[in-house]
């Protein structure tokens, strides 16, 4: 899959994991301090799918560098940082607005064109947030981050917990697409529960380089990502909680994470 990390004014190219030739191109578009959206497109006519559209500038730029028009706009929840773009985006370019079903509760298809989302409820962060999968790219909005989690809002960590259980579920090779890049500071986050873990360790040390961690793959994050990991018994003594459940675990590591 190619893709392109995109700022304001920027625009790099970093080689991914080779995709099947139906798989749509994404464009990395970073806006804010630490906010990721998405725009996806095939090699036809430069018709386009964006995702979290916070920062209408940040999108129009790249919309306008690659010549190219959005004929579907989609936000993984309502939180202002995702969708305070998308109605100015809507009016400049005369995209529809996003659509209500995005908010439907149930797992569906979005089909448009030539692209099928499949939409995946993962409530947690709130109660309606949505995960988008388009062939291997899994877009996990404020879900699921690189080596860590959401901050529950209007959920409980059960809830949550059993969402990521449900992305846990898709295969190795799935690529994931955050919302927000705050994988140095969840990567140290991870290093300090368990200091001895070598595959954390290293994941660290590439962050601090400066390495691209996003896309991430979810068969990696399984492995170091403390919130992922909290139905193994091994993670729960070297984190220091070999009583609790994997639910406890995880209600802990959150409100651990919330205070660190």
């Amino acid at each position: 899959m190619k893709n392109t990390t995109t700022e304001p004014g920027r625009y790099e190219s970093m080689p991914r994991l080779p995709n099947p030739p139906t798989a749509p191109t994404i464009l990395i578009v970073r806006y804010g301090a630490d906010n990721l959206g998405y725009i996806l497109h095939g090699p036809a006519d430069g018709a386009c799918v964006v995702i979290d559209p916070g920062d209408a500038n940040a999108f129009l730029k790249v919309l306008s560098a690659h010549r190219l028009h959005p004929g579907l706009l989609l936000a993984t929840h309502g939180h202002a940082d995702h969708v305070a773009g998308a109605d100015d985006i809507a009016g400049r370019t005369g995209c529809p607005p996003i659509p209500p079903t995005v908010d439907d509760p149930t797992e569906h298809e979005i089909a448009w064109r030539e692209f099928r989302l499949r939409v995946l409820p993962v409530p947690g962060h709130t109660r309606t947030h949505v995960a988008y999968l388009v062939d291997k790219a899994l877009f996990t909005g404020d879900t699921l981050f690189v080596a860590g989690c959401g901050r529950l809002f209007e959920c409980d960590a059960a809830t949550l917990w059993h969402s990521l259980l449900r992305l846990c579920d898709l295969p190795d090779e799935t690529l994931v697409y955050p919302g927000h890049d705050y994988t140095l500071d969840n990567l140290t986050f991870a290093a300090e529960l368990t200091p001895d873990d070598a595959a954390v360790a290293t994941r660290l040390a590439l962050a601090r380089e400066g390495d691209a961690l996003v896309p991430s793959i979810l068969g990696e994050e399984r492995h170091t990502n403390p919130f992922l990991r909290c139905a193994d018994p091994v993670f729960r003594r070297q984190a220091g909680m070999p009583h609790l459940s994997a639910e406890a675990c995880f209600a802990e590591l959150r409100r651990r994470k919330d205070d660190w």
